[in-house]
């Protein structure tokens, strides 16, 4: 069963496949004792003080070494109680962006299986270059390096090239391009006169 344990401010110990864990549910904190080790902790949880459960212990064990090693095991614990959590935004607070992804396009040249996007016959869904380019602006006046590019197919798209030269036109600027392949010798000329260390392609297909 699950049972605090008293002046530890917050520990559960809790038996898993026979093994006990002590969790510290306000943090993340968790800790494995030895077995002499838990057999200390149980007798402090029946214990009104710290003494009283060294004493209990010294005479259950004949151990004289108890203090030092109460001192070692305590000296490991977090006793500082949690603060009251304040919401991700009082920790960090974003002032900038550092990566935007683009749905390019509902269409593509195959049909996977194992794709989680399905309605890539919808044929008429897709960004225009207008909007494209002007979340490419936005998102650079944020702080936004690192491009993605997904679809359906991104290399379908009829601005895909002049979509790429946009970002490459922008200081310090990345463009990842997530596609199937098939239409990359469609643009190879191009591809070898732009920057490898700037576009990057991941190549996913059966």
């Amino acid at each position: 069963g699950e049972k605090i344990i008293p002046n530890l401010n917050g520990y559960h110990r809790i038996i898993q496949n026979q093994v006990p864990i002590y969790i510290k549910s306000e943090q993340p904190d968790w800790f494995i004792p030895t077995p002499q080790a838990d057999r200390f902790l149980c007798l402090y949880q029946q214990s009104d003080t710290l003494s009283q459960a060294i004493h209990t212990y010294q005479d259950l064990y004949q151990d004289e070494n108890i203090d030092y090693k109460v001192g070692q095991l305590l000296s490991h614990l977090s006793i500082k109680k949690a603060e009251n959590y304040q919401g991700r935004v009082h920790y960090r607070s974003p002032d900038s962006l550092k990566e935007c992804w683009f749905h390019l396009t509902n269409r593509c040249n195959m049909d996977c299986g194992y794709c989680m996007f399905e309605n890539y016959r919808i044929k008429d869904k897709e960004l225009t270059k207008e909007q494209i380019f002007n979340v490419i602006k936005e998102g650079y006046q944020l702080g936004v390096r690192i491009f993605y590019f997904t679809g359906g197919e991104p290399l379908v798209h009829p601005y895909f090239r002049e979509v790429i030269e946009k970002i490459l036109s922008l200081p310090h600027t990345h463009a990842v391009i997530l596609s199937n392949g098939k239409k990359v010798s469609r643009f190879s000329s191009w591809l070898s006169t732009i920057s490898k260390k700037r576009v990057h392609f991941q190549v996913c297909k059966l």
